[in-house]
C-alpha cells in the first residue's frame, strides 16, 4: 500500500513537472513571437527594381536573401555546400551533367507548387540574360517534377559555387521581366507593401518549407545618408542599418547598440574607360596608378579598417596572385609617364561614384591626381543612376567594387563578351585576355589558379582596373536584436533576425 502511494505521488510529480516545463517552453516561444512584431532596417540605396538577374545594388540583396531561395546554400565556416531547394545533387564523372533532386514540400508565395519547371525556366532565362549564374550550361532537362539535369557545354567547376550566390534565386516559371516589380518567391518572407523611394515591407511566409521566421514583418526604409541611418538607430526608430567605417566609433560609444563587423572579400577599384581619351593610352593609365595613395584612402574612407589591394583577386580567395606587389605611390614616376604619353601638363577627367559610398576616397583620388596635373571632377550619383551610367560605358573613370567567393567573379569583367551586358564597364577588348578567361572556365584546381595568376598579371600591366583596397562590413543594431548575418561577400542576410 505504501509502495503504491509512493508510485502515485511520483507519477503525479512527473506530470506536474512535465506540464510546467511544457507551459514554460510555450511561454518562451510565444514571448519571442510577440515581443516585437516588426523590425525596421535602414537601407543605403533605394529599391526601384528587384530582378535577381539584372538588379544588383546592395539593398536588393536584402530582399533576395529573405524572399527567395536558391538551389543550394553555403556554410562559410565549413566551406561546404548545403541543401536548400535541392535536397541533394549528383555530378557525372565527366562533369557534363549535374542532377538536382528537389524538395517536394515547397510552395510559391501565391500558393502554387514549386517544381522542376520553375528551375528550368530560371536556367533558360539566366542563360538568355547572361547573368553569369550558369557558366557553361547548355540547357536544362526535366527528368520528373522534382528532378532536373543541367547539361554542360564543357566541364566548369564554377557552376556549383554560383548556385548559392545572393542573386542565384530560383524564380517562378513565366514571370519574365515582370519579376522586377512583382516579386513572388519561395522564401521565408514575402512582399507585403512596396512604396518606391520610401520603404519596402516583407511579412513572414506562413507556408515556408523551412524554419518559421521569428519576426512577423521587416520594413526596409530608404536612408542613403549614413549619419541619418545611425541617428535613426540611436533614436530607436530603426532597429538595424549598414554603416560605413566612419560611423563605427560613434556607434560603438552607444551602450544601447551593438556594432557587428566582418572582414570582407570586397575589392574596391577604379575603372578607366579605354574608349575615352586619353585613357586609351596605357602610359596614362599607369601614371594614374602610380599617383594613387591607397593608404590615405583607407584612412579617409575606412578609418583604417581595410587593407591595400594589389590585385583584383583578394588574398583570401583561391587563385590570388601574391607575387604582384601593385603600383607603389611614386609621383615622379607618374609625371614621367604622363610626359611620355604626351600629356606633360595633365588633362581634365570625370570620376563617377555612388554618393555616400566612396565620397572620401574620391576626394583623395582628386587630390592625388591634382599633384600630377590631372584635374578631376567628382560625379557622385545615386546607386541606380550610377549603375546605368557605368553599365552603358558612359563613365570615364569610376569607383566600383567586386565581392564574391571565387576568383572568376573578379576577373571576368575583363572579357569582351561582358561589354554589351555592362559588366565590362571599362570597354576593354583583348584577344589574349578572352582566351585566358575562356580557358579558366574549364580548367580545374591548380591549373585554373595558374591561369588566374596570368590574368591578374595582365590586368596589372594594362592598368585598366586599378585595385584600391579591401574593406570590412559593418552594421549597427539594437542591443537585443540577434540573427543579423554579415557575409564575407559584403552582403547582410536579415532572414534570421529576432529579438
Amino acid at each position: 500500500m505504501k509502495k503504491n502511494w509512493l508510485k502515485v505521488c511520483t507519477l503525479l510529480l512527473c506530470f506536474i513537472l512535465c506540464f510546467g516545463l511544457l507551459a514554460g517552453c510555450g511561454g518562451k516561444d510565444n514571448s519571442e513571437a510577440t515581443g516585437k512584431d516588426e523590425v525596421v532596417i535602414a537601407t543605403d540605396t533605394d529599391l526601384k527594381a528587384l530582378d535577381p538577374m539584372k538588379n544588383w545594388n546592395s539593398s536588393c540583396y536584402y530582399i533576395y536573401w529573405t524572399v527567395y531561395d536558391r538551389l543550394i546554400g553555403f556554410n562559410e565556416e565549413t566551406g561546404e555546400f548545403e541543401p536548400e531547394l535541392a535536397e541533394s545533387w549528383d555530378i557525372s564523372d565527366d562533369g557534363m551533367v549535374y542532377t538536382f533532386h528537389l524538395r517536394k514540400d515547397v510552395k510559391w508565395h501565391d500558393g502554387s507548387d514549386f517544381t522542376a519547371e520553375d528551375v528550368k525556366y530560371t536556367v533558360e532565362r539566366g542563360i538568355e540574360t547572361g547573368c553569369g549564374i550558369y557558366p557553361s550550361v547548355s540547357h536544362a532537362t526535366i527528368i520528373d517534377p522534382y528532378t532536373i539535369e543541367f547539361h554542360m557545354l564543357e566541364p566548369n567547376s564554377l557552376l556549383m559555387d554560383k548556385q548559392w550566390n545572393g542573386d542565384a534565386c530560383i524564380i517562378k516559371k513565366d514571370c519574365g521581366d515582370d519579376v522586377a516589380q512583382n516579386v513572388v518567391g519561395t522564401g521565408a518572407y514575402k512582399i507585403k507593401e512596396w512604396v518606391t523611394g520610401d520603404h519596402l515591407t516583407i511579412e513572414a511566409n506562413p507556408d515556408y518549407w523551412g524554419e518559421a521566421p521569428k519576426v512577423k514583418t521587416i520594413k526596409f526604409v530608404t536612408m542613403p545618408e549614413a549619419n541619418t541611418r545611425l541617428v535613426s538607430v540611436q533614436s530607436g526608430d530603426v532597429d538595424a542599418a549598414p554603416i560605413p567605417a566612419a560611423n563605427v566609433k560613434q556607434a560603438s560609444s552607444d551602450d544601447n547598440l551593438t556594432v557587428l563587423s566582418k572582414e570582407s572579400t570586397q575589392v574596391n577599384y577604379i575603372g578607366l574607360n579605354v574608349n575615352c581619351k586619353p585613357l586609351d593610352n596605357k602610359l596614362v593609365r599607369q601614371a594614374i596608378a602610380y599617383a594613387l595613395d591607397k593608404d590615405a584612402m583607407i584612412e579617409a574612407q575606412l578609418e583604417g579598417h581595410g587593407s591595400v589591394a594589389n590585385t583584383m583577386v583578394p588574398s583570401s580567395i583561391s587563385g590570388h596572385n601574391a607575387s604582384i606587389k601593385g603600383y607603389e605611390l611614386n609621383i615622379e614616376k607618374a609625371k614621367e609617364l604622363l610626359a611620355q604619353a604626351g600629356y606633360p601638363d595633365g588633362f581634365e577627367i570625370e570620376l563617377a561614384s555612388v554618393a555616400g559610398k566612396h565620397d572620401l576616397a574620391t576626394q583623395v583620388v582628386q587630390s592625388n591626381l591634382k599633384e600630377i596635373g590631372i584635374k578631376v571632377t567628382l560625379k557622385p550619383m545615386d546607386a541606380t543612376a550610377f549603375n546605368d551610367y557605368q553599365n552603358t560605358n558612359k563613365a570615364q573613370m569610376f569607383i566600383g567594387y567586386r565581392s564574391s567567393s571565387n576568383a572568376d567573379f573578379y576577373v571576368k569583367i575583363m572579357h569582351s563578351n561582358n561589354i554589351e551586358q555592362g559588366r565590362n564597364a571599362v570597354g576593354y577588348k583583348d584577344a589574349d585576355m578572352d582566351k585566358m578567361l575562356n580557358e579558366s572556365y574549364v580548367a580545374m584546381g591548380e591549373a585554373r589558379d595558374a591561369i588566374y595568376a596570368k590574368i591578374q598579371e595582365k590586368i596589372h600591366d594594362e592598368a585598366v582596373v586599378l585595385p584600391l583596397y579591401t574593406s570590412t562590413v559593418f552594421a549597427v543594431v539594437q542591443k537585443d536584436l540577434k540573427g543579423v548575418d554579415l557575409l564575407s561577400t559584403s552582403g547582410i542576410d536579415f532572414s534570421g533576425i529576432y529579438y
